[in-house]
């Protein structure tokens, strides 16, 4: 693959240079939150927060992941519950894994996390965590009681395609069908489980081509064409991905040139089809049309209600249409109204 600026392109046009998919000729334009979280919630002030999702009644569930856990706020912002804590599982208890009812059938470090990066909640109310490091998906009712998981973690070798073996898992997404879809970041790949854990598909494997992916980070469901959409960072490009995890396409976005461990780039998407991608390393984030033409751009670094330090996850709030971008390194959460 081969950049060229456009008007080098538009010289050799004769040679059939043809564009990809997806332009990166955009506006910065100014944006200010209108909104933020960012105080003392269950008596812990927010670390690091990495994702960031909304519930079918507007509760907004953070992905805490500095402190382990997940912090849920109500629709007006106010605080509702925290659950999670420390729990390193190859420590075991010296970590603070600890067997949450004794004799009962849960197992030591069942409810808790090792910084986890992504987070979405069903139509049901259950809640879906990537307890990255412990490489497991988690699932919680509303109320933050555990209901189960599945996972191990494992690195796979390409021929080896266990579905239950999860190296680092991020991004998080629940179709209209209810089913589960991971970002299997560390093995390359996209996973589809039903909601009880049970594995449906997958696409993936190491590489440049289509259906391939290098470091997919997060996957979102486009809410007009039911399309998967893969935040591939290190091809630097979001891929397109049928509702059947086959691939289609690809958007450019040359700016993911970092491979620093935390710049890890999100995808979101509106009721209206536009979406959303968080740039960490540049500290803005990209509005796409529906197509995968980036059209703008927000943000900048620093700690005003117009910058970001290191935005990872994104979501945007069906109910309201508010954009809601996990600050990461500022510890807090941003909240801007779409217009």
């Amino acid at each position: 693959r081969m950049y060229v600026h456009k008007d080098i392109a538009e010289i050799v046009w004769d040679l059939n240079v043809v564009p990809l998919a997806g332009s990166f000729n955009y506006e910065k334009i100014e944006r200010s939150a209108s909104g933020v979280y960012s105080g003392i919630y269950g008596d812990l002030p927010l670390v690091t927060p990495r994702s960031v999702a909304v519930g079918p009644d507007g509760r907004r569930y953070i992905l805490d992941s500095g402190n382990n856990r997940v912090v849920v706020l109500n629709r007006d912002g106010s605080f509702r519950l925290a659950f999670g804590s420390t729990c390193f599982l190859s420590d075991g208890e010296s970590s603070g894994c600890a067997d949450p009812d004794g004799g009962g059938p849960l197992e030591l470090g069942d409810g808790q996390f090792r910084e986890p990066w992504g987070i979405a909640v069903g139509a049901d109310g259950t809640v879906f965590v990537a307890d990255t490091w412990n490489g497991r998906i988690q699932a919680f009712e509303s109320q933050g009681n555990f209901l189960r998981k599945w996972g191990v973690f494992n690195i796979i070798a390409e021929e080896n395609r266990d579905p239950y073996a999860l190296f680092g898992p991020r991004g998080l997404a629940v179709k209209p069908s209810g089913n589960l879809l991971v970002a299997d970041t560390g093995n390359k790949r996209i996973l589809e489980f039903t909601p009880a854990g049970e594995f449906i598909r997958q696409v993936g494997g190491s590489g440049l081509l289509l259906g391939q992916f290098e470091e997919p980070v997060d996957v979102v469901v486009h809410p007009l064409t039911g399309n998967v959409l893969v935040s591939d960072a290190w091809n630097r490009r979001i891929q397109v991905l049928s509702a059947e995890l086959e691939p289609k396409g690809e958007w450019l976005i040359p700016t993911w040139e970092s491979q620093e461990i935390w710049d890890k780039p999100y995808v979101a998407a509106a009721a209206d089809g536009t979406v959303y991608a968080t740039d960490p390393q540049f500290a803005q984030v990209f509005v796409i049309s529906p197509g995968g033409f980036v059209q703008t751009s927000f943000g900048k670094y620093g700690t005003e209600l117009n910058r970001f330090s290191k935005p990872t996850g994104i979501v945007v709030d069906p109910l309201t249409g508010e954009l809601l971008v996990a600050d990461a390194d500022n510890s807090r959460i941003l909240v801007f109204a779409v217009h």
